[in-house]
């Protein structure tokens, strides 16, 4: 909004400038009338709306300081007061915050465009980003918009981001190369020993690992400087934390679960060994995952700042420091240990071998997870 005093205020919308003075003048004007807007200073001998026929203008000015002159694309029917209609093609006014008008004119194209510029320098980028949606994707963000949470803004916020990453096609395509791979890779997990049940479970979990690893092992940590946002807002860590968690489980566990039911049709299991298989992948799954998504809090710096591409990359995708390597070691570690439970132990003791494994470790990582997270706050303040 510009104003002008007390009583004459202009208002500016997305599609119409609204210009009033006084009691005598009062008019909507469409945006997309306006040609161009300039600065001008001419002085005012009697400030009431008046028109000047010689110069086809509407000269609603009262100041000489903040002047601008409006140019329309065509002559404009005015009335000011009880007089006649007159038609005009310029106007002359008064604003406080003349820039607000001045971005409509001309100009305006040629400021969007040294903003935009702007923008892609700050996120590292030399241009605009092709946009190349995965199929069903559109459908599911309009689902997710939905939900008013943290959970669902997340996972609306990765969806798009991963749709719209070109990588996300290669790992796409790494998919449907592995569950093609299953019946040559299917022998040689016998000749190790894998009953069908196993061969399942291990195989879906490992193919729905290869698709998040890239990244989980940054989940927070890779926040940098944007992790202050959430820790100043006003849910708890422990909602970050479960959102977190969500957001990541959620495609982990859809993955495999298609990758189950495939191996399993392959394998012609019966719907009990397709259950218990299923069973175990998510058990090893949500383990695995909240070992790696909530162990890299620990690496967490919020005075990161990433600038340029380069440094986005690293910061977001490459494991480039000790913690987070330590950290894909000990999730690896962890995974080696969940299959060899799986094939060592019966099916019912596997599930209760590993639903004790997710306890520990959920337990672990949540308390020390917070605790990290309330230390950076606490540093963060004082």
């Amino acid at each position: 909004m510009a104003r002008i005093s007390a009583w004459t205020r202009h208002r500016l919308s997305a599609t119409h400038l609204q210009l009033h003075y006084g009691l005598d003048f009062k008019v909507s004007i469409p945006r997309a009338h306006i040609v161009s807007v300039e600065r001008a200073r001419e002085r005012v001998v009697m400030p009431v709306a008046r028109y000047e026929a010689e110069k086809q203008r509407l000269n609603i000015a009262f100041s000489e300081h903040g002047q601008l002159l409006l140019r329309l694309d065509t002559p404009y029917p005015f009335q000011i007061g009880f007089g006649k209609k007159v038609f005009a093609e310029k106007i002359l006014l008064n604003v406080n915050l003349p820039d607000e008008l001045v971005i409509i004119g001309p100009l305006a194209s040629l400021l969007g465009k040294l903003y935009r510029q702007a923008f892609y320098m700050q996120e590292g980028r030399s241009g605009a980003r092709a946009v190349l949606m995965l199929p069903g994707v559109r459908l599911l963000s309009a689902w997710l918009s939905r939900y008013r949470t943290l959970t669902g803004a997340l996972l609306y916020k990765g969806l798009l981001n991963q749709s719209r990453n070109v990588f996300t096609w290669g790992r796409t395509a790494i998919l449907v190369i592995c569950i093609a791979l299953f019946p040559l890779l299917e022998q040689v997990m016998i000749s190790y020993g894998f009953s069908p049940v196993s061969q399942v479970t291990v195989y879906s979990s490992i193919v729905a690992i290869i698709a998040v690893v890239e990244y989980a092992a940054y989940a927070i940590s890779s926040e940098g400087a944007r992790m202050s946002y959430y820790l100043l807002a006003p849910f708890g860590m422990a909602t970050y934390l479960r959102a977190r968690l969500v957001g990541f489980l959620l495609p982990v566990l859809t993955i495999s679960l298609v990758v189950c039911c495939i191996t399993s049709w392959w394998l012609r299991l019966t719907i009990y060994e397709a259950g218990m298989a299923a069973l175990l992948m998510a058990l090893l799954l949500v383990g695995y995952t909240a070992c790696i998504v909530w162990g890299s809090v620990f690496d967490l710096d919020i005075n990161q700042l990433a600038e340029g591409a380069m440094q986005n990359l690293m910061q977001e995708e490459l494991p480039v420091t000790p913690r987070r390597l330590q950290l894909l070691g000990i999730s690896f570690l962890l995974l080696a240990g969940m299959i060899l439970l799986i094939l060592k132990l019966p099916v019912v003791l596997s599930i209760l071998a590993l639903v004790l494994l997710d306890r520990v470790i959920c337990v672990g990582l949540w308390r020390s997870g917070l605790a990290r997270l309330k230390r950076l706050i606490t540093s963060a303040l004082f």
